[in-house]
């Protein structure tokens, strides 16, 4: 049986407008910050610890408040930041997660990330669009 999981899109306002926060998997496939709900958990809780775990961004401002849609096993939040991201190391195995990260457009995103992931992201494009 498939653990749930958690996450948030983390979004960040450049000068050449919104982009989405991708971590790059070592395969090349980007990814968001999501992780398996610990027993006891929340699923707005595991996605706080994952972004922090795998991004270190602590600064999450829930703009559009704390709506949330389903993904695969699932459930990801929206938040903006104006904090900027590091590849982190996880606590439980001491190695990093992901390769490197990168602020990407929503279009480049939903090209580049897994296939479970893509009705995710556009849905946060269309939440940060107003629509």
């Amino acid at each position: 049986m498939r653990s749930k999981s958690a996450g948030v899109v983390v979004v960040r306002k450049f000068d050449d407008g919104i982009k989405v926060l991708c971590l790059k998997k070592f395969d090349g496939i980007y990814d968001i910050t999501k992780g398996i709900v610990d027993d006891g958990e929340s699923d707005i809780e595991t996605a706080l610890r994952e972004v922090q775990e795998e991004s270190g961004i602590v600064d999450l401002r829930f703009d559009w408040g704390l709506c949330s849609k389903s993904y695969g096993m699932g459930r990801v939040f929206l938040a903006s930041t104006e904090q900027d991201a590091f590849v982190g190391i996880n606590p439980e195995t001491g190695q990093k997660e992901h390769e490197s990260y990168a602020w990407l457009s929503f279009d480049e995103a939903i090209n580049l990330v897994e296939d479970f992931l893509v009705d995710a992201i556009v849905w946060a494009k269309l939440k940060v669009s107003g629509v």
